[in-house]
């Protein structure tokens, strides 16, 4: 029941984007319609050159209230999903803190211990354990830095991309998937946290649907290179079944394929991408070399004007 209600939902939501596409409810329409009531505003002001009747104070003040209502709507809508993140962000930040705080403990202790031991099995089996430590360690530093305030400034991606799968390197073991890097040395402006987000959210999905397959046929690829445009792109392509519906429509907030999933990872995804200049994309088809048959997906860059360069 409950699968067929989510199905059920799965296609009114598509339709009811096909309708808002239709009569121009799209956010980039109503980002322009915005913008063209701002614009009236100003042309009324204008026109009153300091006189005001009540014809035209009465007009402007429903303009303002159309234009409230709009920005209303578009704040919602954005902001929603993103603050069910931020909440989870912020729910992790917390436990982390105290557990860098007992591994630094840990790890001091077992530096003690071993250090006065003699040679010998007990102390090969500490130390191995002293490794484990310090190994975790450095995985929850790099997962908290996903959570923290980032700042845009020139990072190397194919750095990030490392990184990035450092973490989850576990995971993909554990489910029996190849993972191959393909990391051209390329740098771009923008935040290594949400960066670094936007890939373990790729890979997530991968990992998801990589399990509808036989293990020896599992595979991913993260790819730091160009695009068939000639720029920047991050991709992370797998051997999965490919997507089953259209990128823009799966990108939409509370929009998933998955049986208990919350159609969160590529709307996120997706804002990442906007917010670096770049937009979400399906590769699967761009005749890219290196690229698996199943789903891939990535982002593009804008291109950067070189010093010299003519724009």
């Amino acid at each position: 029941m409950l699968k067929s209600i989510g199905v059920f939902e799965r296609y009114r939501s598509y339709d009811h984007n096909l309708v808002e596409q239709a009569y121009g409810r799209t956010r980039g329409d109503r980002l322009a319609r915005i913008q063209k009531g701002l614009d009236e505003i100003e042309n009324k002001l204008k026109a009153t050159r300091g006189v005001m009747n009540v014809q035209t104070s009465d007009t402007l003040m429903q303009l303002i209230a159309d234009i409230r209502t709009e920005v209303t709507e578009v704040v919602e809508r954005i902001e929603e999903p993103l603050l069910v993140a931020a909440a989870v962000g912020l729910s992790y930040m917390i436990p982390s803190h105290e557990a860098l705080r007992d591994l630094d403990t840990i790890n001091a202790i077992l530096q003690r211990v071993v250090t006065g031991m003699p040679q010998g099995q007990p102390k090969t089996e500490l130390q191995k354990a002293w490794r484990l430590t310090a190994r975790t360690r450095e995985l929850v530093t790099n997962l908290a830095k996903v959570f923290r305030r980032g700042k845009f400034k020139q990072v190397r991606l194919d750095n990030i991309a490392r990184q990035s799968y450092d973490l989850v390197k576990e995971r993909i073991d554990e489910a029996s998937i190849e993972c191959k890097l393909s990391l051209a040395s390329i740098e771009v402006k923008g935040s290594e946290r949400l960066l670094t987000t936007f890939i373990m959210n790729l890979i997530d999905n991968s990992v998801y649907w990589l399990g509808s397959i036989e293990p020896e046929k599992r595979e991913i690829r993260i790819i730091v290179g160009t695009s068939e445009e000639n720029r920047k792109a991050l991709i992370v392509s797998d051997s999965g079944p490919g997507l089953q519906d259209d990128i823009e429509f799966l990108a939409q907030p509370f929009i998933s394929n998955k049986p208990n999933g919350m159609g969160l990872g590529l709307y996120i995804a997706g804002e990442i991408a906007l917010a670096h200049g770049g937009r979400l994309r399906d590769f699967s088809k761009s005749g890219l070399k290196g690229l698996l048959k199943g789903a891939s997906i990535g982002m593009t860059f804008p291109r950067q004007i070189e010093e010299g360069e003519k724009e």
